[in-house]
């Protein structure tokens, strides 16, 4: 499909992967610590390592989202010429046939590496999501055609969204992976180690997604076809 030209929603969400290892280590370790010490300079020097130390932690991995979404208008004057409007206004065709909503999806990731005497090891990986929704919006229509609207629109917009949390943990997965990949010879060695991870684990998203759509037959039994909801309801 072509991908929309504009973007009516947008906000941009960065999530830091390291904030658990921070309060694992403020858990286990720093708090005992502070209960020993008895000086108060003793503890305002331990309190400007652990904010250096959270800031290095929040330095060195983050998953980046960008969720957007484009909306494509639709209107009818009764309910029976809905569906008929809605698949002439559609954007989205997949395998030759007109469908109502889509999520499109982009995973990339960035490393900046600390090479050392023959050694390479990741200083910082960021990854990136761009998160795309495409769904209809109803302009100017008659209060029956309002309800049938109402009835079914947001079963659509679920299903599209299901496909974006399980797109959002899938880029989370992979952003955590990526981080762990211990120090290598060679940054090159490294760079090819990831993309061996993040490829198999993209491959397994769109299986997942597959699967997804083939167990609710594209969002049907999840009540996100306009027609099932038409022929339930007298015009």
């Amino acid at each position: 499909m072509e991908r929309p030209e504009h973007n009516l929603h947008s906000w941009q969400q960065i999530y830091d992967i390291s904030h658990n290892c921070y309060l694992l280590v403020v858990q286990t370790h720093v708090l005992d610590k502070i209960a020993a010490l008895t000086s108060q300079r003793q503890k305002g020097t331990l309190v400007r390592y652990l904010i250096f130390l959270l800031f290095s932690f929040s330095l060195h991995a983050q998953l980046v989202i960008d969720e957007t979404t484009q909306n494509y208008a639709v209107s009818a004057d009764a309910p029976d010429g809905l569906l008929h409007a809605l698949n002439s206004a559609s954007p989205v065709k997949r395998d030759n046939k007109v469908v109502h909503g889509y999520t499109y999806y982009d995973i990339r990731w960035q490393f900046w590496f600390d090479s050392k005497s023959r050694q390479c090891d990741i200083n910082k990986v960021t990854t990136t999501l761009e998160l795309e929704y495409t769904l209809p919006q109803l302009t100017d229509s008659t209060e029956s055609v309002k309800k049938a609207w109402s009835q079914w629109f947001s079963y659509l917009a679920e299903h599209e969204h299901e496909h974006g949390r399980m797109i959002k943990a899938m880029a989370q997965r992979i952003d955590e992976q990526l981080e762990a990949i211990p120090e290598l010879g060679s940054c090159r060695v490294i760079e090819q180690q990831a993309a061996l991870i993040g490829n198999a684990l993209k491959q397994e998203l769109a299986q997942q997604l597959q699967a997804y759509d083939e167990q609710t037959n594209h969002g049907r039994t999840e009540k996100a076809w306009l027609v099932d909801h038409l022929q339930a309801t007298p015009n």
